[in-house]
């Protein structure tokens, strides 16, 4: 009996696909830009009301807003 290394997906080596992460404005399909999720998280209007203005999902806004996505751009409170 042998004992085999365990299988590495090609997605989990260096160089593979996920070696490169985009983030923000320079993920290729990126609807917002840093400055509009500022612009968002700084804004009292509602997230439906930017979601229409965009042309983007309510939750897409949403999760901007509370930090879900677009953790690398600060908060108000951490800025």
């Amino acid at each position: 009996m042998r004992w085999r290394e365990p299988h590495q997906p090609g997605h989990l080596r260096r160089g593979g696909q996920l070696d490169i992460v985009r983030r923000g404005d320079d993920a290729k399909c990126a609807r917002l830009t840093e400055e509009l999720v500022r612009q968002i998280r700084s804004s009292n209007k509602s997230d439906s009301a930017w979601a229409r203005e965009l042309g983007v999902a309510n939750t897409t806004v949403r999760s901007a807003r509370l930090g879900i996505t677009w953790k690398h751009v600060p908060m108000k409170e951490d800025q």
